[in-house]
């Protein structure tokens, strides 16, 4: 579950994460400081160019790697 500092969904992705971890889902996240320069608007993600997209696709990739085992 990911969401960026400039996403106003980012507050019910992290309740989201949060939830399903108590719930014993394994679950991976990826939130950005509120300082975190530049803000991260919805789906951040996608734009591979930014440095916190890519950190999040190799996290992404990792979390594959292991659950698709």
């Amino acid at each position: 579950v990911t969401g960026g500092n400039a996403d106003p969904l980012t507050p019910q992705g992290k309740a989201f994460a949060e939830r399903l971890t108590a719930a014993g889902v394994d679950v991976t996240t990826m939130f950005w400081p509120d300082d975190y320069t530049p803000a991260l608007q919805h789906e951040f993600q996608f734009d591979l160019r930014l440095e916190a997209a890519q950190e999040t696709l190799a996290a992404t990739r990792a979390f594959l790697a292991r659950v698709m085992r």
